[in-house]
C-alpha cells in the first residue's frame, strides 16, 4: 500500500530536471513535429483557387482601417457580385489581416501558418485524447492519425481553409475546457 502511494506521488508530482521534462513531452513533440514535417512541402506552394480573391486581391485584409467591416460584414463583402455566398466569419477574417500584417503577399509565410495552425491543432488533439483515455501512448497514436490524415490536406494546403484549422483548434480547446470542469458543476450550470 505504502509503495503504491509513492509511485503515485512520483507520477503527479511535476518533473524537476530539463531530462524529466523532455521525457513527459517527447510523445506530443514527436507528433507535432511529423504534423509539421508531413507539409512542409507546401512552403514552396503559391496561392491557389480562392486565396486570389481572399487575400491578393482583398484590400480588406491588407489593412487595419477596414477592421469595422470585416467584423460587420460577410466574407465576400469585398467582391461586387450578385452570387456571393455570404459566410459571416469574422475570426478568420481577423485571422487573414494578421498574416498580411506580418507576412504580407508572400506565400510561404501564410502556409507556414497553416502548417502552424495544423501542429497547434494536433497538440490539442493529443491533450484532448489524453485526457479522455488517460494513455499517453494511446493519445499519442490518436494524435498521430490525426496529424497525418489526409482529409486534412485541403485545410493546411490551401491557405483559404484556414477557417476549418481555427475551428478544430476552438473546438478542442472548448472539449478540453469541459472535462477540465468537474461533472456536478457542469450539470448545475447546464440545468
Amino acid at each position: 500500500m505504502k509503495k503504491t502511494k509513492q509511485i503515485e506521488t512520483r507520477r503527479s508530482a511535476p518533473p524537476r530536471s530539463w531530462r524529466q521534462r523532455l521525457h513527459k513531452t517527447r510523445l506530443p513533440l514527436t507528433v507535432c513535429s511529423l504534423a509539421f514535417l508531413v507539409y512542409t512541402r507546401s512552403l514552396w506552394c503559391g496561392f491557389v483557387r480562392d486565396d486570389m480573391q481572399q487575400i491578393m486581391l482583398n484590400r480588406q485584409v491588407q489593412s487595419w482601417e477596414y477592421l469595422p467591416r470585416l467584423l460587420g460584414s460577410h466574407l465576400w463583402s469585398q467582391v461586387a457580385r450578385n452570387d456571393a455566398i455570404y459566410f459571416y466569419r469574422p475570426i478568420f477574417s481577423v485571422w487573414m489581416l494578421l498574416m498580411h500584417t506580418f507576412g504580407g503577399l508572400a506565400p510561404w509565410f501564410w502556409h507556414l501558418s497553416s502548417i502552424l495552425l495544423h501542429v497547434a491543432a494536433t497538440y490539442l488533439a493529443f491533450k484532448f485524447c489524453r485526457q479522455l483515455t488517460g494513455s499517453d501512448i494511446g493519445a499519442a497514436a490518436a494524435a498521430l492519425i490525426f496529424a497525418v490524415h489526409p482529409i486534412h490536406v485541403d485545410a493546411v494546403t490551401w491557405v483559404s481553409a484556414s477557417c476549418e484549422l481555427l475551428f478544430a483548434i476552438f473546438a478542442l480547446a472548448a472539449m478540453l475546457a469541459m472535462l477540465s470542469v468537474p461533472l456536478p458543476v457542469l450539470l448545475r450550470a447546464t440545468f
